[in-house]
């Protein structure tokens, strides 16, 4: 393929993992027009298979220019309506639900996350909020699984683009992530051997070092060894003079890991493969032009020895140090690929499912409420069971025992303004969440101290009232103690945010170490310490 045409591939609007969420790591990953335009996730995703007695509770009406499938379609069920849900997420087996907004064509918006635990979903572990600018290369990723779960976002435009981390706490909330500096983006991240992350380091997407290829580089973002594969000075130069560039990486719970590029200067692709030593890979070159596109992908497996990877519109298998034909894919399928779990996968046909080896594709059913235009994605638990939303509507491959009530906004708001550690939330504005900026708060609440209840301090915080002193602008505010999970907070409720951002300043210049934080809520209080403004005592 000539340098243009594959600068064209990469550049060009691509597809995040399972509408929305985080670019595969086994393809070079661009921005979304949306989240639920994006293409599906890899073929090693696993869906559940339908009951030998599963009904499809209604049929899906297909569009004019879908054709009818042959097959029976794999039944969905609705589980809750949860508003603003806009996508599900596979991470380690389980899957997260994102809520909130994600608008999409260079706009910003706000979103949280909510585990599916045993079935249902668990909006008391719901996140606090998180804000990200779907920018003209930007995109966000999980990795892990709770507790240890990483948030990834890349953002910026073509003149500077950056990423960053962060985990979440014991309380469910986003925390900053010191993972090292390291050149390039993050492309995609794998779960590794001995509970590591395992990262795909990358170039700026659209650095013009891309006509010259692009090394594999790897790094360890979480686990107590740091050692991650690296190339031999020797085939570096000989990746380097080949025009090597990256295009699908793969690193499987074994160890072993595998790399995939394009040969800019030569025919075919190459391959990089370590195995038992991480500074020894070997290589090899696959020298016969593929046909069908341009795509290399690693379609899944769970090591070398069963993985799969496509390459134009072949299904080649790793036997040694060759790639082999096995199948050749359809236009309106997927790849012809068993990994041992059900899958899930997406064409231009639609959404389809595989649920056991030699089983036929199936098209992923509707609800009897489901409409086709509904923007969807698709995520796979642990136990094999498909989990989407059509629109603000969670469904599932399994039938629940009952349809749980509808969660509106107003439900939302109730529950994210008497919590402290969910971060508060905007009053109900009938609206999608509001974006970067906007307030429509009615109360305010300034954190101004956090520990654990039962350490937390025992003298009305000496401290922060003395900063408090000689400050009667400060009258009308109300300062509480709240408890929420085994921690005490104290802070004050302030109805302007003028006024709160006032406080918060005040008491981050006058209290050395202290974070003080504004938020839109209002939780409950045990108690009340009023304080004398003129001197910072507690009053009576």
């Amino acid at each position: 393929m000539s340098t243009p045409t594959r600068l064209a591939a990469v550049t060009s609007v691509a597809a995040l993992f399972a509408c929305g969420g985080p670019p595969r790591a086994d393809v070079v990953p661009t921005p979304p027009a949306h989240a639920a335009s994006a293409a599906p996730r890899p073929a090693d995703s696993g869906v559940a298979a339908p009951g030998p007695s599963a009904t499809p509770s209604s049929t899906a009406t297909p569009s004019a220019a879908v054709p009818v499938p042959a097959v029976r379609a794999v039944p969905m069920y609705a589980v809750v309506r949860i508003y603003s849900l806009f996508e599900v997420v596979e991470t380690g087996g389980t899957v997260e639900m994102r809520i909130g907004t994600d608008p999409g064509g260079g706009a910003s918006g706000w979103f949280r996350y909510a585990p599916i635990v045993r079935g249902l979903p668990d909006l008391e572990q719901e996140t606090d909020a998180r804000f990200h600018a779907d920018t003209t290369a930007g995109f966000i990723e999980l990795a892990g699984r709770r507790p240890d779960l990483l948030f990834h976002e890349v953002s910026g435009f073509r003149s500077g683009q950056s990423d960053r981390y962060e985990t979440l706490d014991a309380f469910n909330r986003w925390r900053g992530f010191k993972d090292g500096s390291a050149s390039g983006l993050g492309w995609g991240i794998f779960a590794w051997s001995n509970d590591r992350l395992l990262e795909w380091r990358g170039d700026d997407r659209f650095a013009e070092s891309r006509q010259e290829g692009m090394l594999p580089r790897l790094r360890v973002v979480h686990g107590k060894d740091r050692q991650a594969p690296e190339l031999s000075a020797a085939l570096a130069r000989r990746l380097t003079d080949a025009g090597f560039l990256t295009e699908t990486v793969r690193a499987f719970r074994t160890g072993e890991v595998v790399a995939v590029g394009d040969l800019l200067r030569g025919t075919g692709f190459g391959t990089v493969v370590w195995r038992d030593k991480l500074r020894e890979p070997a290589y090899f070159e696959h020298t016969e032009p593929f046909t069908g596109g341009s795509d290399l992908r690693i379609l899944g497996g769970s090591s070398l020895a069963d993985v799969r990877l496509l390459a134009g519109d072949q299904v080649m298998r790793l036997e040694g140090a060759a790639w082999v034909p096995e199948s050749t894919v359809t236009p309106d399928l997927p790849p012809d690929v068993w990994f041992g779990a059900p899958m899930v996968e997406r064409t231009d046909k639609g959404w389809w499912a595989r649920v056991e080896a030699g089983a036929p594709w199936q098209p992923l059913g509707l609800t009897s409420k489901g409409d086709p235009r509904d923007e969807r994605s698709y995520a796979v638990d642990g136990d094999g069971v498909i989990w989407g939303n059509e629109g603000d509507l969670l469904v599932s491959s399994r039938q629940p025992n009952e349809r749980m009530n509808d969660v509106s906004e107003a439900d939302l708001v109730k529950a994210r303004k008497a919590s402290i550690l969910r971060g508060g939330s905007n009053d109900v504005t009938g609206q999608p969440p509001q974006a970067f900026g906007t307030q429509t708060c009615s109360m305010h609440y300034v954190l101004l101290d956090e520990a654990p209840a039962a350490t937390a301090d025992t003298k009305d915080y000496p401290r922060l009232r003395a900063a408090l002193a000689g400050h009667p602008e400060l009258a009308g505010m109300r300062f509480i103690v709240s408890l929420e999970k085994g921690q005490q907070f104290f802070g004050a409720l302030v109805a302007s945010y003028d006024k709160a951002s006032e406080l918060e300043k005040l008491v981050r210049k006058g209290v050395r170490g202290s974070a003080p934080n504004v938020l839109c809520a209002e939780p409950p209080a045990v108690r009340e310490i009023k304080v004398d403004l003129a001197t910072g005592k507690v009053l009576p």
